[in-house]
């Protein structure tokens, strides 16, 4: 399998999860350095080590002439390789490799503000339970407590969406990494 191989041109040796086709294939942020024939994104990472395609420094003015300051694959670069009438581009990560999608997911641009209302959100959560807890509320204070909790959690995913123009699933996982994700766990709606 032929495989086309970019390295970044100011490597940050991170994976760039911004990366789309187009910052590829328009040189944007990779130079195209060379095409290898192997079965898989693993040998071409292989190949692509200074030891096997330039063992004695002979590619370094080529890797300078393209504006690239490593001759090593690494993390950040990438290869594609063409499949079903499609190039597909894979990026070097520190664990394997990601598809490199052919456009950024639209961003959010009040996600700051709705993060609040989640950790206000949970930050309540938690004083009702301890203010129960330490009072040796019955059991069924409890239940009231968390269907008084799924409801404010179902009319503030509503409250969500209608802010961002997206449901509350595209922008769920971006909250759960920002606010501390036990509110997803302990109160979702199921």
């Amino acid at each position: 399998m032929k495989w086309l191989v970019f390295y970044r041109k100011d490597p940050t040796f991170r994976e760039d999860s911004r990366l789309i086709k187009k910052d590829i294939l328009d040189s944007g942020t990779h130079a195209y350095v060379k095409s290898v024939d192997a079965p898989n994104p693993e040998e071409v990472f292989r190949l692509m080590q200074a030891e096997f395609w330039s063992p004695n420094g002979e590619m370094r003015d080529v890797i300078r002439k393209l504006g690239l300051s490593h001759t090593s694959m690494s993390v950040g670069d990438v290869i594609g390789t063409h499949a079903l009438n499609r190039l597909f581009l894979l990026q070097c990560c520190l664990l394997g490799w990601k598809r490199i999608p052919s456009a950024r997911k639209p961003e959010i641009s009040n996600l700051g503000e709705i993060v609040g209302w989640f950790k206000a959100f949970e930050q309540r959560a938690e004083e009702y339970s301890e203010s129960l807890s330490v009072y040796g509320a019955p059991s069924e204070c409890y239940s009231d407590m968390h269907r008084s909790l799924e409801k404010s959690l179902v009319k503030l995913q509503k409250v969500t969406e209608q802010k961002t123009g997206k449901p509350f699933s595209f922008i769920e996982q971006e909250l759960t990494e920002r606010v501390d994700a036990k509110w997803r766990y302990r109160y979702s709606p199921m």
